[in-house]
């Protein structure tokens, strides 16, 4: 099933990330497309390697609190602590809307208000059950802001984009091997 809500991402761009716009850009389409099929109308990517698949960005924090909202038809949200919001994200991705959290703070609730905010808080919201990143407290806590969002599995959606590599996928490994 072909993705009817692509739109154009904005990005900042800059030197430091490791592909082009354009390929970020294909990549979220093909989420897009894999959330259109299992019929979610967001997704929660919390696995640090999704992320920095989605964005480019990746932390040496990445123990802490990191939560990539997804929705069809609007902009992705990082949520994660402030430091990294402020510092690394503008540094390390493409990503124009963050959501920063304090250390004192908990994270899921700025998580809930975001999804809230986006209109997805009575929606089909898929999970990363599987991520080690986002264990049962966190899942129960989310369950108990959000009562009416119907949550549901969306373990395996970005990984299934991942296995088939593009073009400039192919010419970043080549170009490792023979750095080899």
């Amino acid at each position: 099933m072909k993705n009817t809500h692509s739109l154009k991402l904005r990005m900042s761009k800059h030197r430091r990330l490791a592909f082009k716009p354009s390929e970020y850009q294909h990549r979220y389409e093909l989420v897009l497309d894999n959330m259109n099929n299992a019929g979610l109308d967001a997704l929660l990517v919390h696995c640090p390697e999704n992320i920095t698949y989605l964005t480019g960005y990746e932390t040496p924090g990445y123990y802490g609190y990191h939560c990539l909202v997804i929705v069809r038809g609007q902009q992705p949200v990082l949520v994660g602590r402030r430091i990294e919001m402020r510092t690394n994200v503008p540094e390390f991705s493409w990503l124009t809307q963050t959501e920063s959290v304090e250390d004192h703070q908990i994270p899921i609730e700025s998580t809930s208000k975001i999804i809230e905010k986006l209109g997805m808080a009575r929606r089909k919201i898929g999970i990363e059950k599987s991520s080690w990143f986002f264990p049962v407290q966190e899942y129960e806590a989310l369950r108990a802001r959000l009562p009416r969002a119907d949550l549901r599995d969306g373990s395996g959606l970005i990984e299934a984009a991942r296995l088939i590599k593009s073009e400039a996928e192919v010419r970043m490994i080549r170009r490792a091997v023979g750095n080899c």
